[in-house]
């Protein structure tokens, strides 16, 4: 991809694409093979998008981003296999197989068990029909269209928080039940209606607790560096788009390094960043409502690094949750256990992802939070990796965090313009498909294409 001005590959062309992450190099690769002339911008140096990562001095790879699959995301699993990339299992699925027990930390105190509320029958019986309850009401939604569900309104007025306070009487149960929806953030910051949208498409509550199981043998972030490596320089890097002019016979891109027109334009970006670009004519009042309403779930991801898994040897799965500063940790160790290897994830929004976005311009209470959670969960050996790092998506320019999540209000009223083409543009990213993830990406740059080459011809 040479450094090069756009009006140099071409003044015209089919299709443009905004977006280098997955979902838009994915629309590029269907449109080529569809016969159709393709640019594809990207705002930032290098493709990629929130799939990113760093290689160690061993050849290990560290995900910045997405890293967890599994067969329920089937359109990822066959385009990693077209482009010759294999999975490997998740080791701490088969550390619970194996007997390996879950820490939980409860209002302080460390509980070890072999799956949460285990040891306690009366609250696992409680524990098990909340989540019935949360699975009954996600089988109401219809994903593709959650908006004509019968309840959508009354759903999309609750946050998930205020779902479950009225819906699980136990603060224990809530506690815990929130513990498994922690992806979320704040849960006093999402639609009850999106959530449960989500937990539709896939299945309900263990589906998807259970269906990323696996990993890319080399990262995730090759996917993307081979479909842009067959792309050639069809992608522009360094070409962030500024105003799009749109009428019935086209589309003009307004990018700092030019200008490209089009018979149409795929948009693959959160639709929070579509908010920032001039629209000429400006878009239906539905779409410019949900671009300025959608939310950024910020986070960050931490990898500590040990000589070996030592964990197991105390009978523990390297699973954690409820602590102060992580949200959880997994083990995450290579398949040969040459190291240990736990993974951390934060997830924020709202007044969390404020303060959490701030706390991470120090680096050293950072660190020192992440280990001391490690240091309760799994003793005092887990506070000295010999490796640590972290990747934080607060304050990225370029995109609205690592998942976007939408507040009350909007997706029983405007949620149609998640998909809705206005004219000649289209809209994809992972954001646009109720199944979401790396799985939303592939999904929404294949079916954004099509509507493309439906409509020009």
């Amino acid at each position: 991809m040479p450094d090069q001005d756009i009006k140099t590959i071409s003044a015209k062309t089919s299709v443009v694409v905004i977006g280098g992450g997955l979902s838009g190099l994915v629309a590029g690769r269907e449109l080529v093979k569809a016969g159709k002339d393709v640019v594809v911008l990207e705002a930032q140096d290098e493709i990629g998008g929130r799939l990113k990562s760093i290689t160690r001095e061993n050849g290990m790879v560290l995900e910045r981003g997405g890293e967890l699959t599994g067969a329920i995301q089937a359109e990822l699993q066959s385009l990693a296999a077209e482009l010759g990339i294999k999975t490997e299992p998740i080791a701490f699925f088969q550390n619970f197989e194996e007997g390996l027990k879950f820490v939980s930390v409860v209002e302080g105190e460390r509980i070890v068990e072999p799956y949460p509320m285990s040891t306690d029958p009366d609250g696992l019986a409680a524990y098990t029909a909340g989540i019935e309850k949360f699975d009954q009401l996600t089988k109401e939604i219809p994903a593709e269209a959650p908006w004509m569900a019968p309840n959508a309104r009354e759903l999309d007025q609750q946050s998930l928080g205020t779902w479950l306070d009225a819906n699980i009487e136990d603060a224990e149960i809530r506690a815990a039940m929130r513990g498994g929806l922690t992806v979320w953030g704040d849960p006093y910051e999402v639609s009850m209606l999106y959530v449960a949208t989500f937990h539709s498409r896939w299945g309900g509550w263990h589906a998807v607790e259970g269906s990323l199981d696996q990993r890319f043998v080399g990262g995730t972030a090759q996917i993307p560096r081979k479909i842009a490596a067959e792309l050639g320089d069809r992608v522009v890097l360094s070409a962030p788009v500024r105003k799009l002019t749109h009428t019935e016979f086209g589309v003009t891109v307004q990018t700092d390094r030019g200008a490209i027109s089009a018979d149409a334009v795929i948009f693959a970006m959160a639709p929070g960043q579509c908010s920032k670009i001039e629209f000429v004519p400006a878009l239906t009042v539905a779409r410019d409502r949900l671009q300025t309403r959608a939310l950024g779930n910020h986070g960050a991801k931490f990898y500590a690094i040990y000589d070996t898994p030592f964990w197991r040897d105390e009978g523990l799965a390297g699973v954690v949750g409820g602590l102060p500063f992580m949200d959880t940790w997994f083990d995450a160790s290579p398949p040969d256990d040459s190291e240990g290897v736990l993974i951390g994830f934060q997830f924020a929004s709202g007044p969390g992802a404020t303060a959490r976005g701030e706390s991470f311009k120090d680096d050293p209470s950072i660190r020192a939070a992440a280990l001391a959670d490690l240091a309760i969960s799994f003793g005092p050996m887990a506070a000295s990796p010999k490796e640590f790092h972290y990747f934080a998506w607060y304050g990225s320019r370029w995109s609205d965090g690592c998942a976007m999540q939408l507040p009350p209000g909007v997706l029983s009223t405007v949620g149609h313009a998640l998909r809705e083409p206005v004219g000649r543009i289209f809209w994809a990213g992972a954001e646009s498909e109720p199944i979401d993830y790396m799985e939303g990406a592939v999904v929404s740059g294949k079916r954004a294409a099509a509507e493309a080459v439906a409509l020009i011809g």
